[in-house]
């Protein structure tokens, strides 16, 4: 099969991580991609396969006619058995009046929308939906969320479960040198280390995570928390400004670029956290770090307590209570050693691997094309 893939952007991110995993997977099991970027942030290049053709069409403002153009000739060239886009409005526009009739899936990657706006947006795009499109979810209640929230039959959605790259998500590998890694960092020696993976948008909810680190840090003296986000660098500045004022030390501020290979991080850390608040569905970078053998604590948030059992490989945590966070920190830290990173791993092998996405897409594009 030959899939076109198109994505906002190639830098560290949920989607994104898992994209670049289906991708691989794709052409490791003899298919064509083609994957577009629509930005010059291509943080993940490295993790791609050569057997994947690269097209970068970096926007110069939001609305980019050209770029709209160029993926339209792309579209109508007929050659492709499938689409995968992850920018629906983008995608579009780019088709209006185009009479495509190929496939296109549309994963979504977030459930409760960020504005009003947003929300109006998602609604009518659903309301606009072709014959040849498809919306897929992740999960069961985000599903269950969407038809109830914008009136809609079941039959407007597909379902894949998310997965991640497990052969390359592992164990510590003996090779990893962690305590030289976290020295280069700033890591204290001797420091325990929570780590959270995550954009720096405000639905992340950083600032509970650096406020119930400090709570942390006042009875628990020998840890780190580190934080790798993308590259928005306002949202960064404005949070090490935050740090600063609060006097919150020991926290350590990564954007995409600095902190390079992700991995890395997730054989580094303890504990694997996120504090999000909103839109997280079935976070990626948690499914990455419990496949690395780590455990998690996540607030109640999405599909977090679908994949999390309370102290076999995580806990789950109250959304915006920094105290129920920290209590959760608290909590895994000191029962480290309770925790099996060979069982914390299998679960996610067993259930959530790209491997077994992959086919499911494949699958599913076999369906929707007879």
């Amino acid at each position: 099969m030959k899939i076109l893939v198109v994505l906002n952007s190639l830098t560290i991110g949920g989607a994104e991580n898992y994209t670049v995993g289906l991708m691989n997977q794709f052409v490791s099991n003899g298919h064509h991609v083609k994957l577009i970027v629509l930005a010059n942030e291509l943080s993940l290049k490295d993790r791609l396969s050569s057997m994947v053709e690269l097209l970068v069409l970096p926007r110069k403002h939001k609305l980019d006619y050209g770029v709209l153009w160029q993926l339209r000739k792309e579209v109508k060239s007929d050659t492709y058995d499938a689409i995968i886009s992850s920018y629906v409005i983008y995608q579009k526009l780019a088709m209006i009046f185009a009479n495509s009739k190929v496939v296109t899936f549309y994963p979504i990657h977030s459930t409760i929308p960020r504005t009003w706006q947003d929300s109006v947006i998602r609604k009518l795009i659903f309301k606009i939906k072709n014959k040849n499109e498809v919306f897929l979810t992740s999960i069961d209640s985000q599903t269950k969320y969407f038809i109830n929230k914008y009136n809609l039959s079941s039959k407007y959605f597909e379902q894949i479960l998310n997965g991640v790259d497990t052969d390359y998500f592992t164990i510590c590998q003996d090779c990893f040198d962690k305590e030289t890694f976290l020295s280069k960092i700033g890591v204290p020696s001797g420091n325990k280390v929570i780590l959270m993976v995550a954009g720096f948008r405000e639905e992340k909810r950083h600032i509970d995570a650096f406020l119930a680190f400090k709570l942390l840090h006042s009875s628990y003296k020998k840890v780190s928390l580190v934080c790798v986000g993308n590259n928005n660098l306002t949202s960064k500045n404005h949070l090490e400004s935050f740090i600063r004022e609060k006097k919150i030390g020991n926290v350590i501020l990564l954007s995409a670029s600095e902190a390079g290979e992700v991995r890395n991080y997730y054989w580094s850390c303890d504990l694997f956290t996120l504090t999000s608040n909103k839109v997280e569905t079935f976070s990626i970078s948690a499914l990455e770090a419990l496949a690395c053998g780590k455990p998690c604590v996540l607030t109640n948030i999405g599909g977090a307590s679908d994949f999390i059992t309370e102290m076999n490989n995580g806990s789950i945590v109250k959304p915006n209570d920094i105290e129920s966070i920290k209590s959760g920190w608290s909590k895994v830290l000191n029962n480290l050693n309770s925790f099996n990173k060979d069982k914390i791993r299998e679960k996610v092998v067993q259930n959530y691997s790209i491997q077994t996405s992959a086919k499911q897409y494949i699958e599913l594009i076999k369906r929707k094309k007879t």
